[in-house]
C-alpha cells in the first residue's frame, strides 16, 4: 500500500519539497564555495597557501583555510543573495536576522582549527553572492563580500 492509501499524499509532497529545497541549497552552497575558493587561489604565489573543505575531527569542516604572512584564516562561505548588514550584535540579511547564527558557526570552525594547529586563527565570513554594506566586523568576525 502506498502512502496515499493512508491519506498521506500531503506528507509525501511536503517531504519531496523539503528534499528539493535542501538539494538546491546544497548546490548553491557548493557553487559559492567554488567561487570563494577560486578567488583565494589567486593569493597563492603571493605568500599564501590555501586549503579547501578542511575536515576537522569532532567538528565537521571549515570551507577554506588560508595561511599567509599574517597567519591562519578560517573562512566560512555563504551563498545567500541580497544585502548583508549588522545591527547591534546581530547579522542581518535583507534587514532580517539570518536563519542560522553564521557568526557563531564561523567561530566554531575557527576555535576547532585553533585547537588543532596550536596557533592563532582569524575568522572570516565571506558572502559569495551578497552585497556587504560597509565594514561589517561582528563579534570578532570580519564579514566580507567575494569581491
Amino acid at each position: 500500500m502506498g502512502a496515499s492509501a493512508f491519506g498521506l499524499k500531503g506528507v509525501e509532497r511536503f517531504a519531496r519539497d523539503k528534499v528539493g529545497e535542501a538539494k538546491r541549497t546544497w548546490i548553491a552552497g557548493g557553487r559559492g564555495e567554488q567561487k570563494v575558493g577560486a578567488a583565494l587561489e589567486e593569493l597563492c604565489g603571493n605568500g599564501f597557501y590555501v586549503f579547501h573543505d578542511v575536515k576537522l575531527p569532532g567538528f565537521g569542516n571549515v570551507d577554506h583555510v588560508a595561511l599567509g604572512p599574517q597567519g591562519f584564516f578560517a573562512i566560512e562561505t555563504k551563498s545567500h543573495r541580497g544585502k548583508v548588514s549588522a545591527h547591534a550584535r546581530e547579522l542581518l540579511l535583507n534587514g532580517r536576522a539570518t536563519e542560522k547564527d553564521f557568526v557563531d558557526q564561523t567561530w566554531s570552525g575557527c576555535y576547532r582549527l585553533k585547537e588543532i594547529l596550536g596557533s592563532k586563527v582569524t575568522p572570516l565570513l565571506c558572502f559569495s553572492e551578497a552585497f556587504v554594506e560597509g565594514r561589517v566586523f561582528l563579534q570578532g568576525v570580519r564579514v566580507l563580500p567575494l569581491n
